[in-house]
């Protein structure tokens, strides 16, 4: 979301397309920090892929932007490929409390 400024795209597509996709990240991130909801990080995918894409889809964009989006969304792809450790699972409440 901080790429809007940095690389001064403030009044361009490509700026609010970064400041909504990353608005999207931390909400599909934050969802998925519950064991429950884990399945909520294979939408960083699409996301991620979307970064990637609209360097060729978007008009107007900075070279400094085009690598920035490519390289957070690679970022953003990796990070929505990992698992993560699953501590306990629900209704094994006795694991708990041993």
């Amino acid at each position: 979301m901080a790429a809007l400024y940095v690389t001064g795209n403030l009044k361009t597509f490509s700026g609010n397309n970064g400041h909504l996709a990353g608005a999207l990240v931390v909400t599909a991130a934050v969802i998925a920090f519950a064991q429950v909801a884990r399945p909520i990080r294979w939408l960083l995918l699409p996301i991620g892929a979307w970064l990637i894409m609209s360097v060729a889809v978007l008009v107007r964009i900075t070279v400094m932007s085009a690598w920035n989006d490519c390289a957070i969304g690679v970022l953003i792809i990796a990070c929505g490929l990992v698992r993560g450790r699953i501590s306990c699972q629900f209704g094994q409440w006795d694991r708990l409390l041993e």
